[in-house]
């Protein structure tokens, strides 16, 4: 899929600001959009933010590869592993729950 002006737009506003940056004698830092505003994120605070998860059965994944025409290169075998991790996850928060019930009664 081509790029179109609001991607030329926001790839040329975050490489402008990549290149301040380092002008300015920053380093170990990226760019980013946080809550619409483009920032110069430190490496240190991705690395210790963590990684978001997106379900491959969610709304949001489905809207993704829709909206850029890409097939889903999930097979079979990865699909039921994911779908078993979601369904550990989820009766690991089920336990969870009950165990802080039961220290609450």
């Amino acid at each position: 899929m081509a790029a179109n002006a609001t991607d030329t737009l926001m790839c040329t506003t975050l490489s402008r600001d990549a290149v301040h940056g380092a002008m300015y004698g920053f380093t170990d830092f990226s760019v980013g959009t946080v809550r619409n505003t483009n920032c110069l994120i430190p490496v240190s605070v991705m690395i210790d933010g963590g990684c978001n998860k997106v379900s491959i059965k969610s709304r949001a994944w489905n809207s993704l590869i829709t909206l850029n025409d890409q097939p889903t290169f999930v097979n079979a075998e990865f699909k039921e592993a994911a779908i078993q991790k979601i369904k550990e996850a989820e009766e690991k928060q089920i336990s969870d729950m009950e165990s802080i019930l039961v220290k609450i009664k």
